[in-house]
């Protein structure tokens, strides 16, 4: 199990320093997570993973150009297993799912209100198997899915086919 924190000290804004049309503040941004990961029998591994940042943090205060990159998620979770391929006589191959969701803040959906989007927290899903080929290389191919995307509800759905190598030395 992990728990950590994190600091970053780099000038912020805040979103009420955006509605007051401010472009400097000297908020720190600050977040925690979670991760738990759960071997429950011989060939099955369970996880969990939660994280939080400050949701009134609306970006950094001195982005290129002078436009706000927001920040618009507060709270991330994901929650999967994986398998080793041992019932089909394959002991070192891996199958893994996990689905898990972007959170946005509140602050950051009454700004995307105003102006004209429908926001809507992003879900994510990813399937992959890990193949085993020898002592040095394995092969990956894996599937995601991204819904509302950016926080959109309107944008369009994404489906995302890749592959992974992993060499060993």
């Amino acid at each position: 199990y992990r728990f950590y924190g994190w600091i970053n000290g780099v000038d912020h804004l805040e979103w009420r320093d955006v509605a007051l049309g401010k472009t400097r503040s000297h908020k720190d941004n600050r977040g925690f997570g979670l991760s738990f990961d759960q071997q429950v029998t011989e060939d099955i591994t369970l996880f969990c993973r939660l994280g939080w940042q400050d949701g009134d943090i609306a970006g950094v205060s001195y982005a290129p150009g002078g436009a706000l990159d927001p920040i618009a998620v507060e709270y991330t979770w994901s929650v999967g297993g994986q398998a080793t391929g041992a019932r089909w006589n394959r002991p070192d191959d891996v199958i893994g799912l996990a689905v898990g969701q972007a959170l946005l803040s509140d602050d950051y959906e009454d700004m995307q209100r105003a102006a004209g989007v429908d926001p809507e927290d992003e879900f994510h899903l990813e399937l992959y198997y890990s193949i085993f080929l020898n002592d040095y290389v394995a092969v990956s191919p894996d599937f995601q899915v991204i819904g509302n995307m950016g926080g959109d509800d309107d944008a369009d759905t994404v489906y995302v086919f890749g592959m992974r190598c992993q060499l060993s030395f």
